[in-house]
């Protein structure tokens, strides 16, 4: 009876075992999940100005860098700026001596000693400006010089000496000072570097694109806090070649200056983003670039809605606008239609 039970419960066994297999093989596989289609939104087609632009990335910094030299041999440096500080004219640039040297307004640098009835040049005509400008004199007369001479301390000879006053365009910044307190003065001694005050943007442009971009282009910058400002392209430069290891490229500098400087307080240098208006056209039908779909065949399409059954119009694209996210259509549309576009 025993074997008999064994044998029982060893068959039962199997046939649970052999059920068990045909329901694992045989259990329904569980269908697929049915694709998703995309969520869709819709725009309208508009009859409005689309702008193209040229976006590049641009270093945001000064203009007009310049090298100050010492004029004349002798005396001593004794005071120096700190890098950032901005020098107006008749304002003391250094000092040699512990007597300061001024900087005065010119594009010329001064060549020889100033003096009464000097020769006339435009370093004369600088100077007299300059004496006319800040209230010491119309003229280059001894009694105007001494006047300058004593509103800053130094001894009234009547005579500007070469190295005395220091010519530049305008006021500047300091940027560098390379020469040390206590270095005696030789011609040519570079003292510091600075540049003008004003800011801009330089942008280096492949010289394929040069004939896209003019002077009195508008720009919009946007700066390293996302805030966004109005600029006009300035000038372009020559060509400029840089060798990187075995690679040489060239690139045209593209100046652009700050329609509104202010917004630009607080950065003095940094990687900005320009976005440089190349063409723009006028009342013309535009929809949203993400509104394009690739036609069979090569081309684009949109799916039309709205007023009946949704149909593909093929389009031919004009001027794209990125910043704006627009693009220039001509095709089967009328202003006032409704397109698809991805959901938000």
């Amino acid at each position: 009876m025993a074997s008999w039970k064994a044998v029982g419960y060893a068959a039962l066994g199997t046939l649970v075992l052999t059920g068990t297999g045909w329901l694992v093989l045989h259990r329904p596989v569980p269908a697929a999940p049915a694709a998703t289609a995309p969520a869709l939104g819709s725009a309208t087609v508009l009859r409005t100005n689309v702008t193209a632009h040229d976006i590049r990335t641009g270093s945001l910094g000064y203009l007009d860098p310049v090298t100050v030299v010492a004029g004349a041999a002798g005396g001593v440096l004794t005071w120096l700026p700190s890098p950032g500080t901005t020098i107006g004219t008749d304002q003391r640039l250094y000092e040699v001596d512990g007597r300061p040297v001024p900087l005065w307004q010119g594009n010329r640098p001064a060549w020889r000693d100033l003096v009464p009835g000097m020769p006339a040049g435009p370093d004369l005509t600088q100077a007299e400006q300059d004496l006319a400008a800040h209230g010491y004199g119309s003229h280059l007369t001894g009694a105007a010089i001494r006047r300058w001479q004593a509103a800053h301390g130094l001894p009234r000879s009547g005579v500007i000496g070469l190295g005395q006053v220091v010519f530049q365009p305008g006021p500047v910044r300091v940027a560098t000072v390379p020469a040390a307190l206590g270095t005696p003065l030789h011609p040519g001694l570079t003292i510091l570097t600075a540049t003008a005050t004003t800011k801009a943007v330089t942008v280096r442009l492949d010289p394929n694109r040069q004939g896209t971009v003019h002077a009195g282009d508008r720009v919009t910058i946007t700066l390293p806090a996302g805030r966004t400002t109005p600029a006009t392209v300035s000038s372009l430069g020559a060509p400029v070649s840089t060798v990187d290891g075995q690679a040489t490229s060239t690139t045209v500098p593209v100046t652009v200056r700050l329609d509104a400087p202010a917004d630009a307080d607080g950065l003095d240098a940094g990687t900005v983003q320009v976005s440089i208006v190349t063409a723009e056209h006028d009342h013309v039908l535009a929809v949203p670039i993400d509104a394009l779909l690739a036609a069979p065949g090569g081309g684009y399409q949109v799916g039309v809605t709205g007023n009946g059954p949704r149909r593909l119009v093929t389009v031919h694209c004009g001027l794209f606008d990125e910043t704006g996210g627009l693009v220039e259509v001509t095709g089967d549309l009328n202003a006032g239609m409704t397109v698809e576009v991805p959901a938000p």
